[in-house]
């Protein structure tokens, strides 16, 4: 009787021995998948950010008219030159740049990881590409069409 329950005692230790192995296997599998997720996520902030950004009126002038940046971004497809004889797309890339670091980064270090503008074209081409910082795996991000048919987008890294 009693060399009976020393063999139910240590099958049922062997039973739950692995249990926990295969439990363990399962949690590790599950904890590397999470880290190489990409976590992308459309954000209010981010969005007004981007609302704001094409309304804002810059210091650039086109027949002795102030440009907004939606402006330069249309006259940047066509290759416009401003007042001046700048190119609209150099006009574009100063102001973003001076938007971007003023408005989210500060006096101080930048809170997040890194900032991507993007300007597509119609035909699908990058016209104005700005990257401050480094691109992860988790970011938000906005979009608008700005007319006839240019794809604008910011993207910040968490």
């Amino acid at each position: 009787m009693i060399k009976k329950a020393q063999e139910e005692m240590f099958g049922f230790a062997l039973i739950v021995v692995l249990v926990m192995v295969v439990g363990l296997v399962f949690l590790s599998i599950g904890l590397r998948n999470t880290k190489s997720e990409v976590k992308a996520v459309q954000d209010i902030k981010v969005d007004n950010f981007l609302d704001a950004l094409l309304q804002y009126t810059t210091n650039y002038t086109l027949d002795s008219l102030p440009e907004d940046v939606k402006s330069l971004i249309q006259d940047c497809e066509i290759g416009k030159s401003l007042d001046g004889g700048i190119s609209s797309c150099d006009a574009l890339n100063r102001t973003v740049n001076s938007i971007v670091v003023g408005s989210w980064c500060g006096e101080n270090e930048c809170p997040d990881k890194g900032y991507h503008f993007e300007v597509t074209d119609s035909s699908g081409g990058s016209m104005q590409v700005l990257d401050i910082g480094n691109q992860t795996k988790s970011y938000r991000f906005a979009d608008r069409i700005v007319p006839p048919s240019i794809d604008v987008r910011i993207t910040v890294y968490n």
